[in-house]
């Protein structure tokens, strides 16, 4: 089952990532943008990071 708060969030944050890379000119082409704000990284880190505990954590 997927947690649409999570899921929410990460794609918030891609989105702001790529803003933040536009923003600083790292990122000038749109495809790149799109895949940016598209791939779930958190995917690839696995247990590796903790995600929130609904506790104030971040």
């Amino acid at each position: 089952m997927t947690d649409h708060g999570t899921s929410d969030l990460a794609g918030r944050l891609r989105r702001t990532l790529a803003d933040h890379l536009v923003r600083d000119g790292c990122l000038t082409d749109p495809a790149w943008r799109a895949a940016v704000e598209a791939v779930p990284r958190e995917v690839f880190l696995g247990s590796a990071v903790t995600g929130p505990t609904g506790h104030g954590d971040r």
